[in-house]
């Protein structure tokens, strides 16, 4: 899938019997560059071959686009395309919904964002708690 007509491409390479999960990684590397190589500042090329994607994977598996969205995004704020995730945001191309696929596992656009703080905002044990009572006794006696 190359960057000069990506949603013909990826039509054609389909139609030859490749899978979805074949033309993902090709596709999304396609999107990509459209956003990061991009001299209009306008990404109307990316937005429509992400609308076109978004589209696929809502009809049969919503965790190849949601996957790679959420790493996309993390990339976009990254390098401060702000005006690119607004866009997104703006055209509703973020996370396939539960309510658009039940196979998705995104009840909100922000579902996952509330466990991943909380997966990595946790406090590591104290190891106050984790030495046996029998080992703090020894250190007592001395």
């Amino acid at each position: 899938v190359g960057t000069a007509d990506p949603i013909t491409d990826f039509k054609a390479l389909k139609d030859n019997g490749k899978t979805l999960a074949d033309l993902s990684p090709e596709m999304t590397e396609a999107i990509e560059n459209l956003v990061y190589i991009n001299l209009d500042g306008k990404y109307s090329k990316a937005l429509n071959t992400m609308k076109f994607f978004r589209t696929e994977c809502v009809n049969s598996d919503p965790s190849f686009y949601n996957n790679w969205m959420l790493k996309f995004r993390t990339a976009l704020n990254d390098r401060k395309k702000h005006d690119v995730l607004g866009l997104i945001t703006e055209q509703r191309l973020n996370f396939i919904l539960k309510e658009e696929n039940s196979l998705s596992t995104y009840d909100t656009e922000n579902s996952h964002e509330d466990s991943q703080l909380y997966e990595n905002d946790t406090l590591p044990n104290s190891t106050e708690l984790t030495i046996r009572s029998e080992v703090n006794d020894i250190f007592d006696e001395m």
